[in-house]
């Protein structure tokens, strides 16, 4: 079976890190310092990722649809081919309606999201809606049904759109047990000496996604999870967080 790598990109305008910090103490609190959830929600979806609030909030899904269309149409094309699929940011989002919603027949070998906003509790509560299972046990989510091998979720500390990047504990294993692996990477791009460790090119060269791309193009596909433990970069100690 031959096989593919695909990627689905996140949004563009991302505001600067000491911005950010100013917008998330802003969302959250009240007046008197107190945790405001209704606010913090609002604020996600309106102020801190503006292409996400287009994505949810534009009557009758439009812009959803057409942008879920093509990934879709792309997967369904490839269907034959021993799929993984690359999602940064709000693309892993969107990689999540697609394989859930839209082409669910379609099998995903690895799914591997970077800089992933779906820890975000805004975010997931936005899927359990419109999934309409909120009831279900702790309100977590199911790990998509056609991703039959492996779910790597990887994230640098810094990142505050993958804030919360424990992502094992918030999706189940779906009836294959395959759930999120969470890797903490060191994402080291810079410009003009100023580093930005959402930008996906960083995440693309770290040594973790290399060795994903490496063994899932190697002739019989080795498991990730038996690599030597010394393989995954020990980039960050307690003085860097």
């Amino acid at each position: 079976m031959s096989k593919i790598t695909i990627g689905i990109h996140g949004m563009g305008n991302k505001p600067a890190e000491d911005q950010l910090q100013d917008w998330w103490k802003a969302a959250i609190l009240e007046d008197d310092g107190s945790l405001n959830f209704s606010r913090l929600t609002d604020f996600i979806l309106r102020h801190f990722i503006k292409d996400l609030d287009a994505y949810y909030r534009v009557t009758g899904g439009q812009i959803s649809d057409l942008i879920c269309a093509k990934l879709a149409d792309y997967l369904f094309r490839n269907r034959r081919k021993k799929i993984l699929l690359i999602a940064h940011s709000m693309g892993s989002i969107i990689a999540w309606d697609v394989l859930t919603k839209w082409v669910p027949e379609v099998k995903i070998h690895t799914l591997v999201t970077i800089g992933s906003p779906l820890g975000n509790p805004v975010v997931r509560s936005r899927i359990l809606s419109e999934l309409q299972h909120a009831e279900s046990d702790a309100c977590l989510l199911k790990t998509p049904e056609n991703i039959y091998k492996h779910w790597y979720n990887l994230a640098d500390y810094k990142d505050m759109v993958a804030i919360n990047y424990d992502l094992q504990n918030e999706f189940l294993p779906n009836s294959r047990s395959v759930q999120p692996q969470d890797m903490l990477v060191w994402n080291n791009y810079e410009y003009e000496g100023e580093r930005n460790p959402h930008k996906s090119y960083g995440y693309l060269r770290s040594p973790e996604l290399t060795g994903i791309l490496k063994h899932f193009l190697r002739k019989g596909f080795a498991l990730f999870r038996f690599l030597p433990k010394d393989y995954f970069s020990a980039k960050y100690n307690k003085s860097q967080i």
